[in-house]
C-alpha cells in the first residue's frame, strides 16, 4: 500500500485511508471494519461542510471505475441527501 496521504482535516484523511483500501482489493468485511475503525478516530458524528461536499463528490466519481457496495458507501457517516435514500 502507498504512502497515506494526510490533509490535516480528520475526515478527508479518513476517507482517504478507506478509499485507499477499497481501490486495493479489501474485503467487504475489511472495508467496514475499516470505516468503524476510522469513525471512532474522528472528532464528531458528521464532517465539516468542506468535507461533506468533497466525500460524497469523490465516491461518485472514483465509483465510475470500480463498484463500491452500496452499504460501504455510507460506511463513514450518512450524508443528509442519503438519510431518506436508506
Amino acid at each position: 500500500m502507498s504512502e497515506p496521504l494526510t490533509t490535516g482535516d480528520p475526515w478527508i484523511d479518513a476517507y482517504l485511508r478507506f478509499r485507499r483500501a477499497w481501490l486495493d482489493g479489501a474485503s467487504e468485511s475489511e472495508l467496514a471494519d475499516l470505516a468503524t475503525e476510522c469513525r471512532r478516530g474522528l472528532p464528531s458524528p458528521t464532517p465539516p461542510v468542506p468535507a461533506a461536499m468533497f466525500i460524497p463528490s469523490d465516491i461518485l466519481i472514483t465509483s465510475q471505475r470500480a463498484t463500491l457496495p452500496r452499504q460501504l458507501v455510507t460506511a463513514l457517516w450518512v450524508p443528509e441527501s442519503a438519510r431518506g435514500a436508506r
